[in-house]
This record gives C-alpha cells, structure tokens and sequence, in this order.
C-alpha cells in the first residue's frame, strides 16, 4: 500500500478547520482532513438555535477575550465579516441587530444561572493554545516551525452571537494562506 501523501494534515472538521481545508486546498496543497465525529461541521449546523449562525457582521477585536487582546486583529482584518457573508453561498445571518434589540429589553432584568448542560453542547469553551506563542499573522507555532493552531483551541474567545464563528473563518483563512 503506498503511503498517504498530504501537505497539510488538519485535526477538526469544525468552521476553523473546514476553512483553513478549504483555503490551503484552492492554493494546492494536497488536505488530509481529520474529524471525530460522524460528520464535519456538525457544530456549524447547530449554532444559533439551528438557524446556523454564521458571522456577526460588527465583529472587531473588542468582541474577543484573550491574554493578548491584539492577537486576533491581524487576522480578522484580512478576512472580515464582510468576506464572510459574500463566502457564504446563500444568504447571511447576522444577528447584530437583533441582539442589540433582545439586549435592550432585557438589560434590567436578573439573569441567574442554574446549571449547565455540559461541554456535550457547549457552544463556546475560554482558554487554549497560549497567542505569545503563535504568529498573529499565520497561526504558526513560534517554536515548531508548520504546527498551526486556528479556531477554539487558541485562547481567543468571541462573545455568544456569531463572533466565535468570524474567528474560526478568519484563523482558518489565515493559516490555510500559510500552510
């Protein structure tokens, strides 16, 4: 049997890993792409209540909790909301507004938390790969040379509404330009 040729071997079949596939594939790279589950982009599907979230189109910087609060400005300015919504093959779903209607009616209202469901539905996880010890630019590890960390695993966490969706298609675009 010959040996499996790739040029990139990517672990998640997640939004991070499907885009960084996708980006690396169309410059020609040969994409070994590896998931656990049953199906790729099975989180995707489910985001937003099963209406797919797919970006928020007022995602900046400011949206996402990290060590490093740059981190993630390099690579969500070279693949925008804006970019994004034209990718998607269809129409976009942008819930900026209507968040910021829900927001102001419920804004004075307390909201204690009971519980979890657990990290089976989890929709957002906090921490990860440390960004000092990545490039902001290509999401390269600064100290394995072609070892990239894109998506949820790097500690760059967008708040619930879409924004951790732009993070994935940026990171992903970033280190699939690269790899």
């Amino acid at each position: 049997m010959d040996a499996l040729q790739v040029d990139v071997a990517i672990i998640g079949g997640g939004a991070a890993g499907l885009m960084c596939a996708r980006v690396a594939g169309l410059r020609g790279r040969r994409v070994l792409l590896i998931e656990h589950a049953a199906r790729v982009g099975k989180k995707i599907l489910m985001s937003g209540g099963g209406r797919c979230n797919f970006t928020n189109t007022g995602a900046t910087a400011a949206n996402f909790i990290s060590a490093n609060p740059h981190f993630c400005k390099s690579a969500l300015t070279r693949f925008t909301p804006r970019i994004s919504s034209r990718w998607r093959a269809g129409r976009c779903v942008s819930t900026a507004t209507e968040l910021r209607a829900v927001a102001a009616q419920l804004q004075s209202w307390p909201l204690v938390a009971s519980g979890t469901e657990g990290y089976r539905t989890a929709e957002v996880t906090l921490g990860g790969v440390d960004t000092d010890a990545l490039s902001s630019t290509t999401m390269e590890s600064r100290h394995v040379p072609r070892l990239y960390f894109i998506g949820e695993v790097v500690d760059v966490t967008g708040h619930l509404g879409g924004y951790n969706f732009q993070w994935a298609w940026a990171s992903g675009h970033a280190a699939g330009s690269a790899a």
